[in-house]
């Protein structure tokens, strides 16, 4: 395979395109996050702790530590500032009243970091709130690591954590082809969420009690080309055109 092309033919242009106008169907827009945005990430991010606090138990049933706090608006503006572009990407709401109008209703926030390399020991890879040294781009052993993925409840059931998920991949896909998540094996929706991307349950221990389950994905440019897919159906039903077929796998 030569420069962006995944294996299925489909270029990282046409899932731009996927996500752009499976975005335009639903009124939304996918973007990197912005100092005006840094309010609403913290709200949308204090939701998610609130969401999340269900899942830090034990299977006892006895509350667990929080693997997270909640991110204070100074440094969800470091990542903003300070950060690559593409790590927090937010999703907002066009159209409606002035009030709605370019208001987040969902966030992605990741980053690379090396993953996997042969000796390492998971379970002191990190802790609440720290991260490893960021891996470089086209580094040996990068992988993206989806840190925290939200949107509204309100906002849910229109696919947007996929297509949040797809254009966080997008943005790298010239340069790491990995990508890796903590979740808790006890928060099923996610976990199905995940595996229908193409993440994969493993083995690795995640050293977390919060988030037991570490998930992998191995081929991030088939899964963007297949999430692609299913954009473009969606796009397709919603103005009842019919989607052209899925590009015949190209060879390795």
């Amino acid at each position: 395979r030569g420069g962006e092309m995944g294996p299925r033919g489909g270029s990282v242009k046409l899932a731009r395109d996927a996500v752009e106008g499976y975005a335009r169907a639903v009124g939304v827009r996918a973007r990197a996050a912005e100092l005006r945005d840094a309010h609403d990430v913290m709200t949308l991010n204090t939701m998610f702790r609130e969401e999340m606090g269900q899942w830090e138990q034990d299977p006892a049933g006895v509350w667990a530590t929080p693997s997270y706090p909640e991110l204070p608006l100074q440094q969800i503006e470091d990542i903003i500032c300070e950060e690559m572009p593409g790590n927090l990407i937010v999703l907002v709401r066009e159209g409606g009243s002035r009030q709605e109008r370019d208001r987040a209703i969902g966030y992605l926030y990741s980053y690379l970091e090396p993953w996997g390399a042969e000796g390492d020991d998971v379970t002191k890879r990190r802790k609440p709130r720290q991260r490893q040294q960021p891996a470089k781009e086209g580094s040996a052993g990068a992988s993206v690591y989806i840190a925290e993925l939200f949107v509204l409840a309100s906002e849910r059931g229109l696919g947007l954590g996929e297509l949040l998920l797809t254009e966080s991949l997008r943005l790298r896909a010239s340069s790491v082809n990995r990508s890796h998540l903590f979740v808790s094996s006890r928060n099923v929706s996610a976990v199905n969420c995940y595996l229908k991307f193409g993440f994969e349950r493993s083995k690795t221990p995640s050293g977390d009690i919060n988030h037991d389950l570490v998930m992998e994905l191995p081929d991030a440019h088939a899964s963007i080309a297949e999430a692609a897919y299913r954009l473009e159906c969606r796009t397709a039903s919603r103005s009842h055109t019919p989607p052209a077929p899925l590009p015949p796998s190209s060879p390795s």
